[in-house]
């Protein structure tokens, strides 16, 4: 099984361990010690859609293929995941890097979220049109034209904050 996004990983291991592949983006890789000392790995992968994280231990057979990755790598991790009271668990793994069509798909996201995101920016641009001060207006413009592609794939508080124009600029 693939999933389509850390969204559906998430909701598929919190009940029973499921078998599969999910493509991701390596954000976050740090190595930590136990309260004994030894070392584990802690992985964030992100996508689209969302974050999963989880540990790796030094005693895991694919400890190594994680511990060579680099943020911001493009990775396909399939192994078995489950959630627990200590987060997401990941057994009998194996990891490789992204094709470029499969990083593609893991920058954009499902056709949903694409959707969503295109009415979001519409939404955006045309606040930005409305906006009454030539210069306050020259610079948003700018600054959308120069980040275009950085700005549609940020994720943050997409869920959160629904945009309004009620304000006047």
């Amino acid at each position: 099984m693939q999933f389509g996004s850390t969204t559906e990983l998430n909701a598929e291991a919190a009940t029973a361990a499921v078998r599969g592949t999910l493509l991701a983006q390596v954000t976050q890789k740090s190595t930590r010690t136990t309260k004994t000392g030894k070392p584990y790995l802690e992985i964030v992968l992100a996508d689209a859609a969302g974050t999963v994280s989880f540990k790796i231990w030094e005693t895991s057979p694919w400890y190594q293929d994680f511990d060579m990755l680099a943020a911001p790598a493009g990775v396909a991790v399939t192994g078995t995941w489950q959630a627990s009271q200590y987060g997401m668990e990941l057994a009998e793994a194996h990891v490789r890097p992204l094709t470029p069509e499969e990083e593609q798909q893991v920058l954009t996201g499902s056709p949903e979220l694409v959707a969503r995101q295109q009415s979001d920016w519409d939404c955006i641009c045309a606040f930005v049109a409305e906006i009454k001060d030539p210069r306050l207006a020259g610079v948003c413009r700018l600054f959308l034209e120069q980040q275009e592609t950085r700005f549609r794939r940020a994720a943050a508080a997409r869920n959160f904050h629904p945009i309004t124009s009620t304000h006047t600029i």
